[in-house]
């Protein structure tokens, strides 16, 4: 799973305009935003870090939802809806918006 996840974070910033960082508090160029990404067996997720601070996602066929802090450096997500959660690392990206 590292292996794959390594090849996605890759992927992620040669093909969109993000950059990696090393924490969700890392200083941020202008128009940018936060975004979590982790994998599980079988799929992805991500998360964003709103201007308020707050961080929200979209929950496979749900409506998006506020993601705590706890849940967000959490051991999984998705633990309680999915067979595979995700549980790989949790890399940060600003992205531009």
């Amino acid at each position: 799973l590292n292996d794959v996840f390594y090849d996605c974070c890759l992927e992620l910033e040669e093909r969109f305009a993000v950059r990696r960082i090393s924490d969700p508090t890392a200083k941020l160029e202008v128009n940018e935003r936060v975004i979590a990404f982790r994998i599980g067996a079988d799929d992805f997720h991500f998360a964003i870090r709103n201007s308020d601070g707050t961080w929200t996602h979209n929950p496979g066929g749900n409506y998006i939802r506020e993601m705590s802090e706890d849940e967000l450096f959490s051991d999984a997500w998705s633990e309680d809806s999915r067979c595979y959660p995700y549980v790989s690392e949790i890399a940060f990206f600003a992205v531009k918006m």
